[in-house]
Formats: structure tokens, C-alpha cells, sequence
């Protein structure tokens, strides 16, 4: 059973909050321009050394025997796994240490992608398992990045150059430990709720386990996610509210939250419970969960699919970039272009650099989903409440956006395309535009670092390209839907079609912006980037 799972391409970023300058918000969430440049050359790194060693050790050694109750699981499974969080390490580091811890976790991870690159057939044997050297490299690297950025901490403590948290109250063991595990409880009750309808609900299993499904790289990676949070959230939880308690914070803690509704709907019934989401931070706090628990499955689902896809790019372009050189590989793409027309290299040389800005995009996202924390200053402030706001979004992914389909079929076969739009040229345009698009659209998900998520308030951007226009991502990545798919229309209904999914994102970001307009910080951004979409016209 190979667990890389061949799925769609990710969705489009998060609601976009910026404040000129790119200063620090009212809340003191000091955004790094280069947490997402870093983490972007990671993964990039990491995932090109690794299919090199794929090259030479075929699917990345042998497969696992078992995992979580799931039998011969692809090697390539946990080695991709293992690359997001070797980034997540990297982005941690240059979101919160010295400049000296960031760029050594960053040298380090190219010299592990060197290494990785190399394609030795090294392996130990642990608990039966054979660890493969790109796993050697990967959990080692982790350990020392994250003891280099605990270590860097713990000295900036201890020297005074980190004052104390704003606004932090002082609370005793007694209290962290009662509370941490409290809510330690109440949040693994829930995650195990999640655990159990992602494994056994026909909308996440749908065929039986260990087949090829949808959201089966999603069901094992739950488990392991689980796993992890019950052994690492109690000591967690109880140095977050020992050191990071914030009464502001502490109101809009879930597990606070969902224990003030089971506790009400207990004592005083349904009714009293219902009314409870009227308060603002107790719907915030649960459609915080409700975001990250139907966007992580397909992040991850997506990451499967991009890192396969960005893979067979390179399987295709990479023999004449070896045997030519880079700058006569450089040549052989342009030749293609405009003289060979090698189009089978060109099409490999295009997914290579389109599944590799994706591959980026989803990384990004998923480590954005996943890694709210008070520590690293991403927690999510309020949500989208609206049912408008929610049905936009929805209807953008897996399975809604199916029905989307059916009723906007813009790539639909509609007949023989139009002779003007199939030309040799106007496609090899259309494939560079497409690019271009594209890199803005991840350079969007970029300036977001860790902060990526849709549908919630988890501070403010203004760096990259929400400097020009507040919508960035929903501009780019409409534009180039026409681009890639105008060449196959071949009736005026599909114009109509792909103009009516346009209409989605409009409706998104207007929704969007009706509920920032709630913060001051997005008004007054509002009022120095005045486009929303194209500058100087919309």
C-alpha cells in the first residue's frame, strides 16, 4: 500500500489583515519577513535531496511494517511528514531566536538536504524498523534545532534580554498543574471525538482501512498527531499557563470555553448552553477548532499530492539538467520554447516549478493550521461567524466544491477548443503567465509564516504583495485559472462558467472584510491600500 495519495490542488489563503509598515499589531505579534522565505527554501530543499535519494534507493527504502494499526506503509509517508516538520523547526527558529540561531538551523538543514541528496544506502535497525538515512538526517535535525532554539531561549531568560510576557499573571504550580491538566483532558477528550469520526466516518474512511482512500494519508497522520499530543500537551499546557497566562488569552482558550458550554448545558439545560454562542469569544474559540478540523485533513491530503506531482516533474526534466548542466539545461528550456518544441521536457520542466510553488503553499498552510500557540504569538483572535462567509469558503474545497462544479463546469469538455486559443505560442505564453500568477500567490502564502489559516484573525500582514492590493491570493489565483484553462474553451458558456467561480472569491473577500472592518488596524489599512484586487482599478 504506497501512502502517497494523488489528490487536487490546495486551496487559497487565509483572510488577509495588514497595517502599513508592516509594524507590530495591537497585540505584539511580531511577524519575521523571513519565517516564510525559510521555511519555503526547507521544504524545497529537503523534498529535491530526498527525491534525489528516491533516485537511487527506489521509494525510499523499504516499507514500513506497521503503524498505528496501518500494515506496510510507504516509507516515502513518514519521510515527507518529516520534512514539514524539519521546516516547522527552521520557521520557529527565525519567528522567535537570534540571528545566529536562525541561520545556523538553516545551514544545517541544507548540509542534511546535501547529505540526503547523496543516496547512501545507510540504515540502522530501531524496534524492528530500518531507518533509512534521510530519517537519520530528519529526527536528528530536529532534535538539535529545537535544542538550539530552547537552549538561545533559556540564556535570553536567564541574561534579562527577555523581559516578562505583557500583561502576564502570576500563577502558582499548584494552579498551572490543576489548570493545564484540566485542560489537557478537555481538549484530548476532543481530539480523541476527531480521531475516532476521522477513522471510522464514511466521509474520511469511505473504503476500508489500509486501501487507497482519499483522506488516507490524513487518517494516519491523525494517529501519529494524536499520539504526540498525548504525550507532549500536559508538560505543554502546564509552562504555557505558568509562564504565558494572559487573563485576555485565558477567556478565549478553547478547552476554557467548551468546558463553560458542557458545564452550562449540564446545570442549566440546552437552551442556556445555545445562548452561550452569542458570546463573541466562545464562538470564536469553537470555530477555531471547526477551521483547523476540515482544513487540516486536506492540507495534508494536498501535500501528498504535490510532493508526488513535484517528484514526477523531476523524474522528467532532471536527466538532460544532469547530463547537460544547469546552464545548458537553462538552454534546452528555452529551446524548447522557441525552436525544438520539446514538449515533453517542457511540460516536466512546468509541473516542476508549479507543483514546487505549490508543494510551498501547502507546507505553509498546514504548519499554519496546525501550530497556534500563545508561545509563538499565532493563536487565532476571532473567526468568521457569518453563514455567507463560511458557505464562500466552503464552497472553494473537497467535497463541497464538487457541487461547485456541477454548477459552474468551466473546464468541463464543452467541444473542440477555439483554433485561436490552441497555438503552440499563445500555450507556451499561457505557461509562463501561469507561473507568474502562481508565484504570487504563494509569495501571499509566504508573508504569512506561521500564521496561515482560513476564516480567523491571527494578526496583521502587510509585507509582500498585500502592500499593493488586499487581496492578493484571490486575484492571482482567479487569473490564472483563465490562463490554464482558457486554451480548452471551446463555448461561450465556459467564459460565463469560470466568471461565476470569480464571483465566489469576490463574495470571500467581501465577507472577509466585513468582519476585519471590526478592527481598527484593518480600517486603517484599508484606507492606504485601496484596491482590493487590480491596482488601480479595483
Amino acid at each position: 500500500m504506497g501512502a502517497v495519495a494523488r489528490t487536487q490542488s490546495p486551496g487559497t489563503p487565509a483572510i488577509v489583515q495588514a497595517v502599513p509598515g508592516g509594524r507590530v499589531d495591537a497585540v505584539g505579534r511580531n511577524q519575521k519577513q523571513s519565517t516564510g522565505v525559510a521555511g519555503a527554501l526547507s521544504i524545497l530543499a529537503l523534498y529535491y535531496a530526498y527525491t534525489q535519494f528516491q533516485g537511487a534507493i527506489p521509494d525510499g527504502g523499504p516499507q514500513w511494517h506497521s503503524l498505528f494499526g496501518f500494515e506496510k506503509i510507504a516509507r516515502d509517508f513518514i519521510d515527507i511528514l518529516l520534512c514539514v516538520v524539519v521546516t516547522f523547526t527552521v520557521m520557529v527558529a527565525y519567528e522567535k531566536s537570534r540571528p545566529w540561531v536562525r541561520y545556523t538551523t538553516l545551514g544545517l538543514v541544507m548540509a542534511g538536504a546535501y547529505r540526503i541528496g547523496l543516496g547512501l544506502d545507510q540504515t540502522v535497525e530501531f524496534w524492528g524498523e530500518t531507518i533509512t538515512v534521510p530519517e537519520q538526517v530528519m529526527f536528528g535535525l530536529t532534535g538539535v534545532n529545537f535544542g538550539l532554539i530552547t537552549i538561545d531561549f533559556i540564556h535570553r531568560k536567564l541574561t534579562g534580554v527577555l523581559g516578562p510576557v505583557p500583561n502576564a499573571r502570576k500563577v502558582s504550580w499548584n494552579y498551572a498543574i490543576k489548570s493545564g491538566l484540566t485542560r489537557f483532558l478537555t481538549l484530548w477528550g476532543v481530539l480523541s471525538a476527531a480521531l475516532l469520526f476521522y477513522q471510522d466516518s464514511k466521509i474520511y474512511s469511505g473504503l476500508p482501512r489500509n486501501t487507497e482512500g482519499y483522506y488516507l494519508n490524513w487518517r494516519i497522520t491523525v494517529m501519529i498527531i494524536w499520539w504526540i499530543w498525548t504525550i507532549l500537551a500536559p508538560i505543554y499546557l502546564i509552562l504555557t499557563i505558568k509562564y504565558r497566562s494572559k487573563f485576555s488569552e485565558d477567556r478565549g482558550d478553547p478547552a476554557m470555553n467548551l468546558l463553560l458550554v458542557l458545564r452550562t448545558l449540564r446545570r442549566d439545560g440546552g437552551k442556556a448552553a445555545w445562548h452561550l454562542l452569542e458570546i463573541r469569544r466562545v464562538r470564536a474559540a469553537l470555530l477555531d477548532w471547526a477551521v483547523k478540523f476540515f482544513w487540516a485533513p486536506l492540507m495534508v491530503t494536498f501535500l501528498f499530492n504535490e510532493a508526488g506531482n513535484f517528484h514526477g516533474g523531476l523524474n522528467g526534466s532532471l536527466p538532460i539538467f544532469e547530463r547537460e548542466g544547469f546552464w545548458g539545461g537553462i538552454g534546452h528550456v528555452i529551446n524548447a520554447f522557441f525552436g525544438t518544441r520539446d514538449e515533453k521536457f517542457l511540460e516536466d520542466t512546468y509541473h516542476v516549478l508549479y507543483h514546487g510553488l505549490f508543494l510551498v503553499d501547502v507546507t505553509l498552510a498546514l504548519l499554519g493550521y496546525l501550530s497556534a500557540s500563545r508561545w509563538l504569538g499565532t493563536k487565532s483572535m476571532r473567526g468568521v461567524a457569518t453563514a455567507l462567509g463560511w458557505m464562500a469558503a466552503l464552497a472553494c474545497y473537497p467535497p463541497f466544491n464538487n457541487v461547485t462544479g456541477q454548477l459552474v463546469p468551466y473546464d468541463a469538455n464543452h467541444g473542440p477548443a477555439y483554433p485561436v486559443l490552441t497555438t503552440i505560442a499563445f500555450h507556451h505564453f499561457l505557461m509562463l503567465t501561469t507561473l507568474g500568477l502562481f508565484f504570487i500567490y504563494v509569495w501571499a502564502t509566504v508573508a504569512f509564516g506561521l500564521r496561515f489559516s482560513n476564516l480567523t484573525h491571527r494578526g496583521i500582514i502587510a509585507r509582500g504583495p498585500y502592500a499593493w492590493i488586499r487581496h492578493p491570493a484571490y486575484a492571482t489565483k482567479n487569473l490564472a485559472w483563465w490562463t490554464e484553462s482558457i486554451n480548452n474553451f471551446g463555448s461561450p458558456w465556459q467564459f460565463a462558467y469560470i466568471f461565476g467561480c470569480n464571483l465566489l472569491y469576490v463574495t470571500r473577500a467581501l465577507t472577509e472584510e466585513r468582519h476585519l472592518s471590526l478592527f481598527a488596524d484593518y480600517r486603517e489599512y484599508c484606507k492606504k491600500v485601496k484596491w482590493r484586487f487590480f491596482p488601480g482599478l479595483y
